[in-house]
């Protein structure tokens, strides 16, 4: 029985991309949404789609087989890290 299947990327339905991040301001969570463009970042190959309905079992796994480049950035509030204390000598003085 086939239970692993290979078929071109547009075979099927194809969900939009989102990257979610959360930030506190004023103890107020605010949360920031980045869409990414699907043609400046992936490249399609192939879907391999794995079941075990032979076994029984209900389901499917999908694995999209692209090469993706994300890029994500943040900027970090480093204020209230504590850093260990280190004194140097400085043998030029």
């Amino acid at each position: 029985m086939i239970n692993t299947t290979i078929l071109p990327f547009d075979a099927i339905w194809l969900p939009d991309t989102y990257i979610y991040n959360r930030y506190f301001f004023n103890n107020i969570a605010h949360i920031l949404t980045v869409v990414m463009n699907r043609e400046e970042t992936e490249r399609y190959i192939n879907v391999v789609v794995t079941t075990n309905f032979w076994k029984g079992e209900r389901g499917a796994e999908i694995k999209f087989m692209y090469p993706a480049l994300y890029r994500t950035s943040c900027m970090l509030d480093i204020r209230f890290v504590v850093y260990p204390l280190t004194f140097c000598g400085n043998p030029l003085l």
